[in-house]
This record gives C-alpha cells, structure tokens and sequence, in this order.
C-alpha cells in the first residue's frame, strides 16, 4: 500500500475526456488496490463532484507561487504521500516546485506525458518547407523542455517506447533509465462486452469536431468511399466547431449526432475511421477494438503502430493520403472474410491494455521507485 498523490490541472471527476478521464480510470483501479490517494487540482470547473481529500491550489494564476508551495507542502505532509504523480509534464514552473517540495518531505516525482511528443510533427503537412520549419524548431524548444523537466524527476512515464526515443533523441538524454512505458487502460471492463456482435453496414467517426482531428478530410473520403458502396452509412458522434462545416458537406448517407455515449454504436459499427494530424494514445482506437470495430487510421501519432498491433488489428495509413485511405475503407468493405478476422485480432490483442495489467505495469513502477 502506498500513499499517493495525483496532480491534475483539472480535477479528474468534472472532466471525462483526455487526460482526466485517463487519471480517473488509474486513480479509481489504484484504490481497489489497496492505495490511498489524494489529489491536486489547479482548475475545479465548480466543485461540486470534488473527490474526497482533494487540494484546490489557491493562486491557479501563478503556479509556483509561495502560498501554492505551502498549501501543497502542508496537504501532501497531511496525507503522508510517498509518491507524487503529476499528470501535467509540459511546464517547466510546476516541474520545479514540485521537485522541491517532493525533496522536501522524501517523496518520489512521477511526471506522466499523455500526448505524443511530437504532437506538431505534420502540424503544416501540407506545406512542407514550412512543415521542416516548424519542426526543426519546435525539436528544439521541447527538447530543452523535456530533458529540464526529466531532470527534475525520478520517473518519466510516457505512453510507448518510440516516445521514450523520440524524447531522448530531441532531449539529447544520455540515461533514459528514468523512462517507464505504461499504455493507456482500455475505457470498458470485460465484463461490460459482449461475447460477440452482429455488425451492421456502418462506418464509425467518434471524436470532437475540432481543429487537430482532420474533420476537413472526411468528406473526401467519405464521397470515394460511398459512391463504390451505396449501402453503407457513416455515423459521426461529436460536437464541436468543424460540425457546421460536415453538415455544410451534405455527404449521403451520413448521420452526424452531436456528443453521444458510444457504446451502442461500437457494438453495430463494423470499421471505424480516424484521421487526426496527432494523438496521444487514442482511446477511440482501443475502444473500437473492444468492440470489433475495425479501424481506420492515419500514422500520425508514436503509438498508433503499437495500438493497432503494426497494423494486425487494424489498418494504417501513411499521412495524408486521402485517395489510399478511401482504398483502405473501401477495400475493408468489400473483403467481409479479411474484416472479420481482423476485428477478432483486434478484440484479442486489445486485452492487453485491460486495466488489471496497466495498474500492474504502474505497481511495478512504484517497487522500482522505492
């Protein structure tokens, strides 16, 4: 049993997307454990669904500021902490406060990165001077970053191996043994899926309608991929500011409805599309694996090779072939037998981010630590 503390810049119940939602699901399997945790927060949202022993730091606006440092040295000393654990590596200022004070009362330091590192990696894809510009520079500028934060921790938690070399590349770090490779929990238990599922013609997008997630090359997609085949529809969950733009589209056969809990849809889905320029993990990747989904997705991101099994659990498209990944949905559709077996792979292979094994990956951590 150990007592640990999660940092959060919001509090991990009012927020079930992202980072938050992926706190939630470890911080709430770690207490079934055995754990005690506590919890910081800089931003509530309103603090009505607030978990018991959480932290509101009083100064969100200056983050190391003094009466902050003593609001979280006397909470973590309150509560006994051993291990800190701060969702929240891309800040410099927090890294540093934190440090001193987990060196203060002989706590250990976990800082977890929930994002790919190279997040801006085809940020201009479609101007490539500009494209090597950007990147060139921002190598440069979270290189720097990342090897001062890594610096101040005893562990650096990272979604997949090819984000620990892809850090200790650009951080120009010479040990890596600080770096631990823990994946993102599956969203659903197995309890909660069904032994099989009778799919239905639908093409699957969930996700917010925003900038990043490449909601402008779901038309041209979906017009190639719906004029070989009539029969099939796309279903759209998510809301956002690039809604106006797919209803504008007046694509066939497409149903775009807003924020919805997706469960349902999983389960009738047959293949599932994703076109972001990044992503961390995906948890719309695994969840539609869970389900027998096939996905769909551009290799945009460190771990989408690793989520999809290097392409075994579903298919990978080299960003941002438009006219391929049509042949690639399209190819899916028209071939039931190759679906049907790769969506059994998939629901297989997606085991292994159950959330027993990942708060194992995370209780072998905490034995390495202390």
């Amino acid at each position: 049993e150990m007592n640990i503390a999660f940092f959060n810049w919001n509090a991990i119940d009012l927020l079930f997307s992202g980072i938050e939602k992926v706190s939630h699901r470890v911080a709430t399997a770690l207490e079934q454990r055995g754990h005690h945790l506590s919890y910081v927060c800089v931003d509530s949202r309103g603090e009505e669904s607030l978990r018991e022993n959480t932290l509101i730091l009083p100064n969100p606006s200056e983050i190391d500021s003094e009466e902050n440092r003593i609001a979280l040295r006397n909470f973590l000393r309150s509560h006994q902490v051993s291990i800190v654990i701060s969702h929240d590596a891309y800040n410099r200022r927090l890294a540093s406060m934190l440090r001193a004070l987990t060196l203060e009362i002989g706590a250990k330091l976990v800082q977890v990165l929930h994002t790919t590192p190279d997040c801006y990696h085809y940020r201009y894809w479609q101007c490539k001077v500009v494209n090597r510009a950007v990147r060139a520079f921002m190598n440069r500028k979270w290189g720097y970053i990342w090897q001062k934060i890594y610096d101040l921790s005893d562990a650096f938690v990272v979604l997949c191996q090819p984000s620990a070399e892809f850090i200790t590349q650009i951080a120009h770090i010479k040990d890596p043994s600080k770096f631990a490779v823990i994946h993102d929990a599956n969203t659903y238990l197995p309890t909660e899926l069904a032994p099989s599922y009778d799919k239905e013609l639908i093409v699957l997008y969930v996700g917010r309608l925003v900038k990043g997630k490449g909601i402008k090359q779901i038309p041209a997609i979906w017009r190639q991929v719906s004029a070989a085949h009539p029969d099939w529809r796309l279903i759209v969950l998510g809301d956002g500011p690039y809604r106006a733009m797919l209803e504008q589209a007046q694509l066939e056969r497409c149903d775009i409805l807003g924020t919805q809990e997706p469960k349902p849809y999983y389960e009738r889905a047959a293949i599932s599309i994703l076109t972001s320029d990044a992503e961390g993990w995906s948890m719309v990747l695994t969840e539609a694996m869970q389900h027998g989904v096939v996905p769909v997705a551009f290799d945009s991101f460190l771990a989408a090779g690793v989520v999809l099994d290097e392409g075994r659990a579903g298919v990978l498209v080299p960003p941002f072939d438009l006219n391929l990944f049509a042949r690639e949905v399209s190819s899916l559709i028209a071939d039931s037998d190759r679906r049907k077996a790769m969506a059994a792979h998939a629901r297989e292979y997606v085991q292994a981010f159950n959330i027993d094994h990942i708060i194992t990956d995370w209780e072998r951590l905490f034995e390495r630590l202390s």
